[in-house]
Protein backbone atom coordinates (compact mmCIF):
# COMPACT_ATOMS: atom_id res chain seq x y z
CA UNK A 1 0.00 0.00 0.00
CA UNK A 2 1.60 3.32 -0.87
CA UNK A 3 2.07 6.54 0.98
CA UNK A 4 0.14 9.44 1.14
CA UNK A 5 2.04 12.07 -0.03
CA UNK A 6 0.55 14.18 -3.06
CA UNK A 7 -2.74 16.60 -2.64
CA UNK A 8 -4.08 18.15 -5.53
CA UNK A 9 -5.68 21.81 -4.78
CA UNK A 10 -8.63 22.80 -6.81
CA UNK A 11 -8.07 26.48 -6.96
CA UNK A 12 -9.59 27.34 -11.11
CA UNK A 13 -12.76 28.58 -9.47
CA UNK A 14 -14.41 31.97 -11.15
CA UNK A 15 -15.14 33.68 -8.00
CA UNK A 16 -18.50 35.03 -9.22
CA UNK A 17 -19.89 35.34 -5.96
CA UNK A 18 -17.33 37.35 -4.51
CA UNK A 19 -17.43 39.77 -7.34
CA UNK A 20 -15.95 42.61 -8.05
CA UNK A 21 -12.97 41.77 -5.14
CA UNK A 22 -12.48 38.55 -7.44
CA UNK A 23 -11.78 40.73 -10.36
CA UNK A 24 -8.42 41.44 -9.20
CA UNK A 25 -7.58 39.03 -6.15
CA UNK A 26 -8.32 35.23 -6.60
CA UNK A 27 -10.61 34.28 -3.83
CA UNK A 28 -7.88 31.69 -2.58
CA UNK A 29 -5.59 34.69 -1.66
CA UNK A 30 -8.24 36.62 0.39
CA UNK A 31 -6.91 36.66 3.97
CA UNK A 32 -8.84 34.96 6.66
CA UNK A 33 -6.81 36.51 10.02
CA UNK A 34 -3.49 37.27 8.90
CA UNK A 35 -2.92 34.38 6.27
CA UNK A 36 -4.30 33.88 2.57
CA UNK A 37 -7.19 30.86 2.44
CA UNK A 38 -4.21 29.11 0.32
CA UNK A 39 -1.60 29.45 2.96
CA UNK A 40 -3.72 27.44 5.46
CA UNK A 41 -4.39 24.61 2.91
CA UNK A 42 -0.17 24.46 2.80
CA UNK A 43 -0.27 24.07 6.58
CA UNK A 44 -2.77 21.32 6.41
CA UNK A 45 -0.78 19.47 3.82
CA UNK A 46 2.25 19.98 5.96
CA UNK A 47 1.05 18.89 9.44
CA UNK A 48 -1.10 15.87 7.50
CA UNK A 49 2.53 14.16 6.06
CA UNK A 50 1.77 15.72 2.55
CA UNK A 51 5.28 16.56 0.69
CA UNK A 52 4.03 17.06 -2.99
CA UNK A 53 1.43 19.55 -3.74
CA UNK A 54 -0.21 20.68 -7.44
CA UNK A 55 -2.56 23.63 -7.63
CA UNK A 56 -4.77 23.58 -10.58
CA UNK A 57 -5.95 27.19 -11.77
CA UNK A 58 -7.64 29.09 -14.63
CA UNK A 59 -5.73 31.30 -16.66
CA UNK A 60 -6.70 34.29 -15.12
CA UNK A 61 -4.76 33.61 -11.78
CA UNK A 62 -1.63 34.17 -12.10
CA UNK A 63 -0.92 36.04 -8.65
CA UNK A 64 -1.14 32.85 -7.34
CA UNK A 65 1.49 31.46 -8.76
CA UNK A 66 3.21 35.09 -7.43
CA UNK A 67 2.54 33.94 -3.99
CA UNK A 68 4.12 30.60 -4.22
CA UNK A 69 7.41 32.13 -5.78
CA UNK A 70 7.41 36.03 -4.09
CA UNK A 71 9.24 38.72 -6.12
CA UNK A 72 12.62 38.58 -5.63
CA UNK A 73 12.85 42.40 -5.67
CA UNK A 74 10.39 42.41 -2.85
CA UNK A 75 12.09 39.93 -0.53
CA UNK A 76 15.49 41.76 -1.50
CA UNK A 77 13.22 44.74 0.23
CA UNK A 78 12.53 43.38 3.20
CA UNK A 79 15.78 41.88 3.82
CA UNK A 80 17.58 45.52 3.74
CA UNK A 81 14.61 46.75 6.18
CA UNK A 82 15.30 43.69 8.72
CA UNK A 83 11.92 42.66 7.70
CA UNK A 84 12.94 39.14 6.80
CA UNK A 85 10.98 37.82 9.94
CA UNK A 86 7.66 38.79 8.68
CA UNK A 87 8.11 35.34 6.57
CA UNK A 88 9.62 32.94 8.70
CA UNK A 89 6.69 31.57 9.08
CA UNK A 90 5.47 31.64 5.44
CA UNK A 91 9.27 29.77 4.80
CA UNK A 92 8.95 27.54 7.10
CA UNK A 93 5.77 26.01 5.24
CA UNK A 94 6.87 26.42 1.64
CA UNK A 95 10.08 24.74 2.20
CA UNK A 96 8.32 21.63 3.27
CA UNK A 97 6.53 21.36 -0.19
CA UNK A 98 7.38 20.39 -3.65
CA UNK A 99 4.55 22.60 -5.20
CA UNK A 100 3.56 22.74 -8.99
CA UNK A 101 0.84 25.16 -11.09
CA UNK A 102 -1.04 23.65 -13.45
CA UNK A 103 -3.41 25.29 -16.16
CA UNK A 104 -7.10 24.25 -16.40
CA UNK A 105 -7.94 25.03 -19.93
CA UNK A 106 -11.34 25.41 -19.59
CA UNK A 107 -13.40 25.70 -16.77
CA UNK A 108 -15.47 22.89 -17.13
CA UNK A 109 -15.58 21.66 -13.65
CA UNK A 110 -14.29 19.79 -11.05
CA UNK A 111 -13.96 16.56 -12.82
CA UNK A 112 -12.26 17.81 -15.55
CA UNK A 113 -9.76 20.21 -12.70
CA UNK A 114 -8.67 16.73 -11.24
CA UNK A 115 -7.90 15.33 -14.52
CA UNK A 116 -5.48 18.15 -15.26
CA UNK A 117 -3.48 16.41 -12.85
CA UNK A 118 -3.57 12.73 -13.81
CA UNK A 119 0.29 12.57 -15.38
CA UNK A 120 1.28 14.52 -12.03
CA UNK A 121 -0.57 12.10 -9.57
CA UNK A 122 1.36 9.30 -12.12
CA UNK A 123 -0.59 6.40 -9.74
CA UNK A 124 -0.30 7.49 -6.40
CA UNK A 125 -3.19 8.16 -4.22
CA UNK A 126 -3.86 11.93 -3.22
CA UNK A 127 -5.98 14.03 -1.10
CA UNK A 128 -8.25 16.60 -3.07
CA UNK A 129 -8.41 19.76 -1.69
CA UNK A 130 -11.11 22.22 -2.75
CA UNK A 131 -9.90 25.70 -2.02
CA UNK A 132 -13.37 27.04 -0.94
CA UNK A 133 -12.92 25.33 2.25
CA UNK A 134 -11.32 25.29 4.79
CA UNK A 135 -11.32 23.59 8.57
CA UNK A 136 -10.27 24.42 12.24
CA UNK A 137 -9.26 20.75 13.55
CA UNK A 138 -7.11 19.86 16.18
CA UNK A 139 -6.43 17.07 13.65
CA UNK A 140 -5.97 18.38 10.62
CA UNK A 141 -8.80 17.41 7.76
CA UNK A 142 -5.74 15.70 5.37
CA UNK A 143 -4.88 13.90 8.08
CA UNK A 144 -8.27 12.24 9.43
CA UNK A 145 -8.27 10.74 5.97
CA UNK A 146 -4.97 9.73 5.70
CA UNK A 147 -5.67 7.68 8.91
CA UNK A 148 -8.53 5.66 7.56
CA UNK A 149 -6.41 5.01 4.48
CA UNK A 150 -3.79 3.89 6.19
CA UNK A 151 -5.88 1.16 7.90
CA UNK A 152 -7.84 0.42 5.04
CA UNK A 153 -5.94 1.35 1.39
CA UNK A 154 -9.28 2.26 0.38
CA UNK A 155 -10.16 5.78 -0.85
CA UNK A 156 -12.06 7.72 2.03
CA UNK A 157 -14.61 10.71 1.72
CA UNK A 158 -15.12 13.47 4.70
CA UNK A 159 -18.86 14.22 5.88
CA UNK A 160 -20.59 16.48 8.48
CA UNK A 161 -23.66 16.18 10.05
CA UNK A 162 -25.83 19.10 9.33
CA UNK A 163 -28.98 20.14 10.60
CA UNK A 164 -31.83 18.43 8.14
CA UNK A 165 -33.29 21.43 6.74
CA UNK A 166 -30.07 22.86 4.97
CA UNK A 167 -29.14 19.23 3.79
CA UNK A 168 -30.43 20.17 0.34
CA UNK A 169 -27.14 22.81 0.15
CA UNK A 170 -24.99 19.84 0.14
CA UNK A 171 -23.98 16.58 -1.37
CA UNK A 172 -25.74 14.61 0.63
CA UNK A 173 -24.20 10.75 1.40
CA UNK A 174 -26.45 7.46 0.62
CA UNK A 175 -24.78 5.00 2.62
CA UNK A 176 -24.80 1.14 2.58
CA UNK A 177 -25.05 -1.21 5.66
CA UNK A 178 -21.39 -1.30 6.34
CA UNK A 179 -21.54 2.41 6.45
CA UNK A 180 -19.19 2.66 3.03
CA UNK A 181 -20.69 5.13 -0.08
CA UNK A 182 -23.13 3.69 -2.18
CA UNK A 183 -24.18 7.45 -3.79
CA UNK A 184 -23.48 11.01 -3.52
CA UNK A 185 -26.91 12.68 -3.99
CA UNK A 186 -26.39 15.87 -5.11
CA UNK A 187 -28.81 18.74 -2.80
CA UNK A 188 -31.78 16.33 -2.49
CA UNK A 189 -34.64 18.00 -1.47
CA UNK A 190 -34.81 17.88 2.56
CA UNK A 191 -37.61 15.40 2.15
CA UNK A 192 -35.65 12.95 -0.02
CA UNK A 193 -32.38 13.77 1.54
CA UNK A 194 -31.01 9.53 2.60
CA UNK A 195 -29.21 11.35 5.42
CA UNK A 196 -27.80 14.49 7.34
CA UNK A 197 -24.22 13.75 6.17
CA UNK A 198 -22.99 16.47 3.94
CA UNK A 199 -20.03 16.10 1.76
CA UNK A 200 -17.00 18.34 2.28
CA UNK A 201 -14.49 19.44 0.65
CA UNK A 202 -11.95 16.80 1.10
CA UNK A 203 -11.37 13.58 -0.57
CA UNK A 204 -8.54 10.99 -0.53
CA UNK A 205 -8.92 9.04 -3.79
CA UNK A 206 -7.09 6.23 -5.58
CA UNK A 207 -5.51 6.75 -9.18
CA UNK A 208 -7.92 4.58 -11.01
CA UNK A 209 -10.40 7.80 -10.22
CA UNK A 210 -9.36 8.78 -13.46
CA UNK A 211 -10.88 5.99 -15.24
CA UNK A 212 -14.17 6.95 -14.08
CA UNK A 213 -13.83 10.89 -15.22
CA UNK A 214 -12.85 9.63 -18.55
CA UNK A 215 -15.98 8.33 -19.12
CA UNK A 216 -18.31 10.83 -17.71
CA UNK A 217 -20.98 12.88 -19.20
CA UNK A 218 -21.79 16.50 -18.82
CA UNK A 219 -23.79 18.02 -16.53
CA UNK A 220 -24.71 21.66 -17.91
CA UNK A 221 -21.29 22.76 -19.35
CA UNK A 222 -19.32 20.54 -16.38
CA UNK A 223 -17.94 17.46 -15.44
CA UNK A 224 -18.68 17.04 -11.79
CA UNK A 225 -16.29 14.98 -9.56
CA UNK A 226 -18.89 13.59 -7.21
CA UNK A 227 -20.39 11.82 -10.55
CA UNK A 228 -16.88 10.27 -11.05
CA UNK A 229 -16.86 9.19 -7.32
CA UNK A 230 -20.48 7.57 -7.19
CA UNK A 231 -19.19 5.81 -10.64
CA UNK A 232 -16.01 4.61 -8.76
CA UNK A 233 -17.67 3.48 -5.65
CA UNK A 234 -19.50 0.62 -7.62
CA UNK A 235 -16.29 -0.68 -8.11
CA UNK A 236 -14.44 -0.55 -5.45
CA UNK A 237 -15.04 0.54 -1.55
CA UNK A 238 -15.40 4.36 -0.63
CA UNK A 239 -15.04 4.86 2.97
CA UNK A 240 -17.13 7.75 4.79
CA UNK A 241 -15.46 9.24 7.57
CA UNK A 242 -17.18 12.68 10.02
CA UNK A 243 -15.11 15.42 10.46
CA UNK A 244 -13.94 16.04 13.81
CA UNK A 245 -13.76 19.83 13.90
CA UNK A 246 -15.10 22.90 12.11
CA UNK A 247 -16.08 23.23 8.89
CA UNK A 248 -15.91 26.94 7.12
CA UNK A 249 -17.46 27.37 3.42
CA UNK A 250 -14.82 30.04 2.42
CA UNK A 251 -17.08 30.32 -1.11
CA UNK A 252 -20.45 31.85 1.18
CA UNK A 253 -19.59 35.71 2.19
CA UNK A 254 -21.11 34.83 5.43
CA UNK A 255 -19.90 31.97 6.21
CA UNK A 256 -16.18 33.41 5.13
CA UNK A 257 -17.14 36.24 7.67
CA UNK A 258 -18.26 33.86 10.43
CA UNK A 259 -14.62 32.41 9.36
CA UNK A 260 -12.62 35.13 9.49
CA UNK A 261 -14.28 35.94 12.95
CA UNK A 262 -13.37 32.76 14.64
CA UNK A 263 -10.05 32.28 13.54
CA UNK A 264 -9.00 36.49 14.93
CA UNK A 265 -11.06 35.56 18.01
CA UNK A 266 -8.25 32.40 18.52
CA UNK A 267 -5.25 34.95 17.54
CA UNK A 268 -2.46 34.15 20.27
CA UNK A 269 -1.36 38.01 18.92
CA UNK A 270 -4.58 39.66 18.89
CA UNK A 271 -7.33 37.70 19.97
CA UNK A 272 -8.02 39.15 23.39
CA UNK A 273 -8.71 42.35 21.79
CA UNK A 274 -10.39 40.78 19.01
CA UNK A 275 -12.90 39.48 21.30
CA UNK A 276 -13.38 42.83 23.43
CA UNK A 277 -14.23 44.36 20.51
CA UNK A 278 -16.93 42.37 19.25
CA UNK A 279 -18.52 42.40 23.15
CA UNK A 280 -18.30 46.11 22.89
CA UNK A 281 -20.20 46.04 19.52
CA UNK A 282 -22.82 43.37 20.89
CA UNK A 283 -23.52 45.71 23.37
CA UNK A 284 -25.12 47.69 21.15
CA UNK A 285 -27.03 45.63 19.38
Amino acid sequence: MKAVKKAVILAGGLGTRFLPATLGVPKELFPIGDKPILFYHFEECVNSGITDVCIVLNKGKSSIDGFIHPNKELLDILEYDNKNNYLDEYKNVMSKLNITVLIQEKPLGTADAVYTAKDWVNGDPFVVINGDDMFLCDKPATKQLIEMYNKTGESTLLFKKVENEIINRYGCAKLNKDRTLDEIVEKPSVKEAPSNLASLGRYLLLPQIFDCIKNLKKVGREYRLPDAINIFCKKQKINCIILDGDYIDCGSKLEFSKGFTKIMMNNPEFGKDYINFIKDIAKNL
